[in-house]
């Protein structure tokens, strides 16, 4: 059969179509292969970040469903992670009554849209977990479900536990000490960094005789005398100035005699200076 050549230039032109529609669809689908390798670079970066993120999300879902990574069964005592909310309620993992409270604030997020934050002690696993909930973005669920991020904070517990341990020791050592300070038979006082009278005990109150500590540091009320043109407060600075304990004798009045004292500064730090003195 003879082709002529308008029927040549057709199929000519069908083929050139032909091979660039087809070089045009290998491309597109090497484009489209190339975006799924980079969505799955980025999926398995996104979860790596998830895996070691200090925190794991959990999504409940309206009829309860709650979807989330392994890691959190592990983080709750459990084998694997149940299908429902209320499955979380095993001897190995949260109690009933932390359950029903942790589901009545999901319910309440979901109907409401309002945040919850609250905290669970799981039972003998020595571990705190801290929960803060949301309503979910509708494209990570249409249906109203909540989104609630688990944070594990039983090291920072047991580290404010120990510092409020810690804080009850000082305390109890410091009320010790004033009642100490208190009950010595000498004057004693303690000066602030202006070398203000911030503290004083009993015997220094009688020696003065004034009527409270509170009247005495309120009124500034000395003990000491002035030593030629130095106040006591500014011995005592000076003391506060060079760190060094200081002692001296002087007269003063105590109860209305004269008495000869053997005086000591001793400075505090940077805090203020102590002081006290003994009848010789």
């Amino acid at each position: 059969m003879e082709i002529t050549p308008l029927a040549a230039a057709i199929i000519g032109l069908v083929l050139a179509a032909w091979t660039v529609a087809a070089a045009a669809l290998v491309w597109r689908s090497q484009a489209k292969v190339r975006r799924a390798k980079a969505l799955q670079t980025s999926l398995r970066r996104m979860q790596s970040l998830l895996d070691g993120a200090p925190a794991i999300p959990m999504l409940v879902r309206v009829d309860g469903r709650i979807e989330a990574p392994e890691r959190l069964a592990r983080w709750l005592g459990l084998a694997q992670m149940p299908q429902y909310l209320s499955e979380l309620a095993r001897d190995d993992g949260l109690t009933a009554s932390q359950i029903e409270e942790l589901s009545e604030k999901v319910r309440l997020t979901q109907k409401s849209a309002a945040p919850f934050q609250m905290a669970l002690v799981l039972p003998g696993a020595h571990r705190s977990l801290a929960l803060h909930g949301s309503l979910a973005d509708p494209q990570v669920s249409p249906g109203g479900a909540a989104l609630v991020w688990v944070f594990d904070f039983s090291e920072s517990e047991d580290e404010l536990s120990r510092l409020r341990q810690t804080a009850a020791r000082a305390e109890a050592d410091f009320t010790a000490l004033i009642g100490l300070i208190e009950a010595a038979p000498m004057p004693m006082w303690f000066r602030d960094k202006t070398m203000a009278l911030q503290l004083v005990n009993a015997a220094y109150v009688e020696a003065v005789a004034a009527g409270s500590a509170e009247a005495v540091v309120q009124g500034q009320i000395e003990l000491l005398e002035d030593e030629g043109d130095r106040s006591p407060a500014e011995i005592a600075r000076d003391s506060l100035v060079r760190q060094v304990k200081t002692e001296r004798t002087v007269a003063a009045t105590v109860h209305g005699a004269r008495r000869t004292l053997r005086v000591s500064d001793l400075p505090l730090g940077a805090e203020g200076v102590a002081g006290y003195a003994i009848d010789i």
